[in-house]
């Protein structure tokens, strides 16, 4: 019962906030957006602020147990190319791997030319699902740990605009969840010869 009342509670919020993400990526950071969701909210929204600048996205969370990257959230593909990358590392040929592996954005204007796809079955999964580019960037936290990557795909070759703003968005959005759910530092005991008056 109350799985059921967070599920309605996460659409009621992605609902009215709907046309404010497609169109501005900077909701996903805005206070009143932020105060009212939870970290599986923010996955949903940032898939619906993607859906203003890409054809399809998978946003995926780094295991840093498993070094592995996992798809939390996605738009546009097949079942098959979701069981292909539902786990992925840096030795997989694709840009999310890539991206995991360098800490840099991984720009693919056209997978059939990119050296990362070349001779790999990753291309034939990529083309079967209508990629013909994908952007990935490395998601960050605020002392540089990997949260995850965010990949946005395209039916047609080429960079596109908005881009940069919704992985912005996004990293800063997951870094807030992420420094709140971080256990506090423990400071070291203070030297009690020096609270005593002399």
């Amino acid at each position: 019962m109350i799985d059921a009342e967070v599920r309605v509670s996460r659409r009621a919020v992605l609902a009215g906030f709907r046309e404010r993400l497609l169109t501005v990526p900077d909701t996903l950071v805005a206070g009143d957006f932020l105060t009212l969701v939870d970290l599986p909210t923010l996955h949903m929204a940032v898939i619906i602020a993607a859906a203003g600048v890409a054809d399809g996205c998978d946003l995926q969370v780094y295991d840093p147990r498993r070094k592995t990257l996992r798809i939390a959230c996605h738009r546009g593909f097949s079942q098959t190319f979701l069981d292909y990358f539902a786990t992925v590392d840096a030795t997989v040929a694709s840009a999310c791997g890539a991206a995991l592996d360098t800490g840099d954005p991984v720009m693919i204007d056209d997978v059939t030319a990119s050296p990362i796809f070349a001779g790999k079955p990753t291309l034939q999964v990529m083309l079967d699902a209508g990629s013909r580019a994908v952007h990935s960037y490395p998601l960050r936290d605020d002392h540089g740990g990997v949260m995850g990557v965010l990949s946005l795909h395209y039916r047609s070759v080429g960079r596109h605009p908005g881009q940069e703003r919704l992985a912005w968005a996004t990293e800063r959005a997951m870094a807030r969840f992420t420094a709140m759910s971080s256990p506090p530092v423990a400071l070291p005991p203070a030297d009690t010869a020096e609270l005593r008056p002399s």
